[in-house]
């Protein structure tokens, strides 16, 4: 990661706790976010640290890959209707790292 790269990631952190704080002050209510390198993985970022936080994928490729291979292919609804046929025949087809041995382009979708 270049260093200005780094820069913007590290001012889109400190932004978004901005946001939660002002929402915190003006409402009361506590607010979660995810920032991650695209709006699906940042949605799904924002569920990892409720009710009062945020969570921060690294835009690597190996972190985004790590971040997903554990992660329920329920989560990510596109992939539900990509493989919605599987599912019914491969039970064991639940984790978005296990679409690797069905030879589907599934890292393609988050990166």
């Amino acid at each position: 990661m270049d260093t200005l790269h780094s820069s913007c990631w590290e001012c889109a952190k400190a932004v978004v706790e901005e946001i939660r704080a002002r929402i915190f002050q003006k409402t009361g209510l506590t607010a979660s976010a995810g920032i991650a390198p695209n709006k699906m993985l940042a949605k799904v970022a924002s569920d990892m640290n409720k009710p009062n936080g945020q969570y921060f994928v690294t835009p690597t490729r190996e972190v985004v890959l790590e971040f997903v291979q554990n992660l329920p292919i329920r989560k990510v609804m596109y992939l539900v209707n990509y493989c919605h046929g599987q599912f019914e025949r491969e039970p064991r087809l639940s984790f978005c790292g296990n679409l690797s041995q069905y030879k589907l382009p599934w890292d393609q979708y988050f990166l």
